[in-house]
């Protein structure tokens, strides 16, 4: 790396979490699951005493027979704060770009309809590795996705 490189970030820096600190012993097995493709995943959940970026406050991670992961973050459209979803969802424009729909940064009109509708399809980025995504889309909550970390 030359002397002005910076190391690229992720999301996972983004909301301070490392995957290789997760210890599934604190997590509550949900118990196997068999995927469309015939895959057996075993699926665990964790509740978190203080909330990431003042959003979420529960963990859900599956886990393949190869050790890759996904990971869902999840928090309530009701108790975030729309200048803590806004800072998020700018953070993460500005780290991956536009997503593949070509939305980019979130805006105030934006962020009103979430709250007066509680719904919201958010943003997905799937060109990138591993793959992420944040909506709103589920009984009021938002969810922050990361699919396929090793």
């Amino acid at each position: 790396m030359g002397l002005f490189s910076k190391k690229k970030k992720s999301v996972l820096s983004l909301i301070d979490f490392n995957v290789s600190d997760i210890d599934l012993s604190t997590y509550n097995f949900l118990g196997n699951e068999t995927n469309s493709l015939g895959t057996e995943l075993k699926s665990f959940d964790k509740d978190i005493d203080s909330k990431i970026n003042n959003i979420f406050d529960r963990i859900e991670l599956i886990e393949f027979p190869n050790g890759e992961r996904n990971v869902f973050f999840l928090g309530k459209i009701s108790e975030t704060k729309p200048q803590d979803l806004k800072k998020i969802v700018n953070s993460l424009v500005s780290i991956y770009g536009k997503d593949f729909t070509n939305s980019g940064k979130i805006d105030t009109t934006e962020l009103n309809n979430i709250y007066r509708s509680g719904f919201w399809t958010g943003r997905t980025w799937d060109k990138v590795s591993p793959t992420v995504s944040i909506d709103g889309i589920t009984d009021e909550t938002i969810k922050l996705s990361i699919l396929g970390i090793n």
